[in-house]
């Protein structure tokens, strides 16, 4: 099954996506790369997830251009949004 994780480069999208693939699923990880949290934080997060059953797409969730070109998973996907209640 391939599952789409809103915010997966932030600490617990990260988190969430590793546990998926660790559990045999295929994870499509979306993230803005919101300037909350410096982009080398989200960048490091991402780095032992590639490669393993993994694609990340750059882009808001709010977008219909986002997954243009039929790239959105199916059949299900799981939504987190929120903001880290403070800078790191």
């Amino acid at each position: 099954m391939t599952v789409l994780v809103t915010g997966g480069a932030g600490f617990l999208g990260s988190r969430v996506c590793r546990a998926l693939l660790d559990r045999g699923e295929w994870v499509v990880a979306l993230d803005n790369f919101d300037p909350f949290y410096p982009e080398s934080i989200k960048r490091s997060n991402l780095a032992d997830l590639r490669g393993r059953g993994f694609r990340f797409v750059r882009g808001p969730a709010r977008s219909s251009g986002t997954f243009s070109g039929g790239a959105a998973p199916r059949p299900w996907s799981t939504r987190r949004r929120g903001r880290g209640s403070r800078p790191p």
